[in-house]
């Protein structure tokens, strides 16, 4: 797997960047999962910051298999997880 390293502070203030709202709307969501026990997504509220992490990659290689990957031009969805694991219909290891 490829590492990224980034400090906290600094992510945090990419993200506060593009969204001065974020990591306060992330923070209660991420509460209310953990309140409820269950985590049970339906806003796209992750999908806002998602450019910030791709810009990290670089050269866009997935951080899993090292593919190159489309750019940010090109959209957000080839730059998902689901090609290493998908989120739906997997069993527990």
């Amino acid at each position: 797997m490829i590492g990224y390293p980034i400090s906290k502070t600094k992510l945090k203030a990419l993200i506060g960047a593009k969204s001065a709202t974020w990591l306060t709307r992330a923070d209660a969501l991420t509460e209310e999962f953990r309140r409820k026990g269950k985590y049970r997504e339906k806003s796209t509220i992750w999908s806002e910051v998602k450019e910030i992490y791709m810009d990290l990659q670089g050269e866009s290689k997935c951080a899993y298999c090292e593919r190159k990957l489309e750019a940010v031009a090109h959209g957000k969805a080839e730059q998902d997880v689901e090609h290493f694991r998908p989120k739906g219909n997997v069993k527990a290891w």
